[in-house]
């Protein structure tokens, strides 16, 4: 490194991060860190009293794998189970949530928390484990996207925090809102202004040590989010550095290991915005080694994941590949469910070095992993009718025996003919309604595939022809240098398996929630951001109401934002597009609105088959479609629905 690239506050700074280092690697020989390593020695030596050892433990479970952390809570839960203490054992219950959630089961950390907040409802005499349960649950309830709860526990917890004067409370609670406005509407004013009371809360306090996602949670708002969203200066780098510096000595005093690799990571992209790409590199590296040396299987997949995207940004695929293929063998040993897209990204870096056949192979991976996810589910849904049908013969047979011994008990004639004559008519009413709901039901199921074969045929149809024409067309050359024809082929052929996997997505699903559309709209915008540098695609989330539509509803809406979506970056001439998803007081709206030069609402009513579709998809769907041209520039395409 040329020392003189860097000021003397830079490399005093270096010169702790690689000493810190160094000191928590060499502590890694055989435990975590030295205060782990004597608390296991206090704990081998078999004091009378482990509990509170066990728990000094617990403390320290970020910096432990997940199976040693769960060890030590059960351990705990254990013994105070036998000392009958119920602060004890709910203290240990705590433990064994949050070694849940770093599992990444919420719904199991959700229930202990839940149950044990009922039993601890002496809130006076309890109120420190009753806080630190309330908080597990909000970051349960965050996990699980559940807006409208975290929101209105976490005001809740800040209130009762106060009320007691609990100060770790507060901070959590503060910490919490600013993260619910950050995850859930991108709302980075009061993001800052949340983020920031927590920090306030905390400084100069002696629960400082114990809120460090605070400080890096202020160091990400201020280089991570455009300084135009939330108002502050341009130093913004600085105010970083700020917070991420205290982060650091939080990380030395307390001998965090997962701390200082949040800290390695989050130094990493501040040195990679001020273009110090060699030792970004090396943050990421030690990043990635202390995780290693925790060994919990989600930190590590994040750590090789940022490290393989640091390297594709840098156009270095071989490197970006190696670490692929380690993050592949930790998400084929967790089950995790980022596999489907990890495949993809996989695939696109072996496309960039040209090696086509891992590129085919990651592809097929990724199309097994989605067929074998299509297949559970009809493997499911078949299962549960054919109890119904196992069910429903059960059920024959009993009404055919019951009838049969009514038959042996009726001997009046004239009773066995009023019985047999209701049994007829009862008959031949359900043979009717049954008539007609089979009617319907084919006259649904007719409408719905000629719709699906349309559908089919609009969007793949048309690649399909492209890609025949592609081919004659290589075929006229004679394969000749010219590879714009091979290169519409393989464009073609993109667009038809994303648009097959759109509809896959929503007709592999009994039903889709707005969220769920709201996130499939993020990922395409996500997508096609880098083929319009020049036009900012931004989305904004206010989804006070969760809403569930059906597969045909979902696929619907989508089709129509990615149609005024494509229309507005192809045609408006505009800078920015505003995608806007709404639900409240009973009423779901979409909007898609640009700063571009606009157009005329009457002229444009029947023009196009695109606006025609777009208006027969909000038809079926049972939503209103309206086109408006903004003042002074600028369209909105807007759909609203109950």
């Amino acid at each position: 490194m040329n020392s003189k690239n860097y000021s003397s506050l830079e490399r005093t700074r270096i010169l702790f991060l690689t000493t810190a280092f160094c000191f928590l690697s060499s502590a890694a020989l055989w435990s975590q860190t030295p205060v782990i390593n004597n608390l296991r020695q206090n704990l081998y030596a078999s004091p009378p009293d482990k509990l509170p050892i066990l728990f000094e433990l617990c403390k320290q479970g970020s910096s432990l794998s997940s199976d040693s952390f769960m060890l030590y809570a059960q351990q705990a839960k254990q013994i105070s189970i036998l000392k009958n203490d119920l602060y004890d054992r709910l203290l240990s219950e705590f433990y064994i949530g949050k070694c849940y959630v770093y599992e990444g089961k919420a719904d199991s950390a959700l229930y202990i928390c839940e149950t044990d907040l009922k039993q601890a409802s002496d809130v006076s005499t309890r109120y420190i484990i009753y806080h630190q349960l309330w908080g597990l649950k909000i970051t349960c309830l965050t996990k699980l996207r559940k807006f409208d709860e975290t929101f209105s526990e976490s005001y809740k917890l800040l209130a009762s925090a106060a009320k007691y004067n609990d100060l770790s409370a507060q901070i959590f609670a503060s910490n919490a809102i600013g993260s619910a406005y950050f995850n859930f509407s991108s709302d980075f004013i009061n993001t800052k202004k949340w983020w920031l009371q927590a920090y306030h809360l905390m400084e100069g306090s002696v629960v400082f040590n114990d809120f460090p996602q605070v400080l890096t949670n202020l160091s990400y708002l201020y280089y991570g989010v455009d300084s135009n969203s939330f108002g502050i200066s341009n130093n913004n780098i600085d105010s970083a550095q700020f917070f991420l510096d205290k982060a650091f000595i939080v990380a030395q005093q307390t001998q965090s290991i997962k701390v200082f690799a949040d800290c390695y990571t989050t130094q990493a992209d501040i040195y990679n915005l001020q273009h110090k790409k060699a030792i970004a590199e090396k943050m990421l590296q030690k990043g990635l080694l202390l995780y290693k040396q925790i060994g919990n299987a989600a930190s590590i997949i994040d750590g090789l994941a940022s490290l393989a995207d640091f390297y594709e940004d840098q156009q270095n695929f071989p490197e970006a590949i190696l670490y692929q293929k380690q993050e592949e063998a930790y998400l084929n040993k967790s089950h995790s469910g980022q596999l489907t897209e990890f495949y993809r990204s996989f695939a696109a870096n072996y496309e960039k070095i040209q090696n086509y056949e891992m590129a085919d192979s990651m592809l097929h991976k990724f199309i097994h992993i989605q067929d074998s996810l299509y297949a559970k589910t009809k493997v499911e849904d078949l299962a549960q009718w054919e109890a119904k049908y196992q069910l429903s013969n059960k059920e024959a047979d009993i009404a055919k025996q019951k009838l049969e011994l009514l038959h042996k008990d009726i001997w009046n004639v004239a009773a066995i003919f009023f019985v047999l004559l209701i049994i007829a008519a009862t008959y031949l009413q359900f043979r009717h309604v049954k008539r007609k709901q089979v009617i319907a039901l084919k006259e649904a199921e007719e409408k719905e595939r000629k719709r699906i074969a349309a559908d089919l045929h609009d969007n793949i149809g048309a690649y399909a022809s492209a890609i025949s024409a592609g081919i004659d067309e290589i075929e006229s050359k004679k394969l000749i240098t010219d590879g714009s024809s091979i290169s519409n082929l393989k464009n073609n052929a993109t667009e038809i398996i994303t648009s097959l996997r759109d509809t896959i997505w929503a007709f592999n699903k009994e039903s889709i929630t707005l969220t769920g559309i709201s996130d499939r709209i993020k990922a395409y915008t996500q997508k096609i951001q880098p083929a319009y540098p020049q036009i900012r695609i931004s989305l904004e989330e206010n989804i006070n109401k969760e809403k569930q539509l059906s597969p045909v509803q979902a696929l619907h809406i989508f089709r129509i934002v990615q149609e005024a979506l494509q229309n507005a970056l192809r045609h408006s001439n505009c800078s920015e597009v505003l995608i806007n998803i709404a639900s409240h007081d009973g009423l779901t709206s979409i909007a898609v609105e640009d700063n571009g030069k606009g157009f005329d609402p009457e002229k444009v009513q029947n023009a196009g088959n695109g606006l025609i579709n777009m208006k027969t998809r909000s038809v079926e769907s049972g939503y209103t479609i309206s086109f408006e041209k903004n003042t002074p520039t600028g369209a909105k395409v807007s759909i609203v629905g109950k």
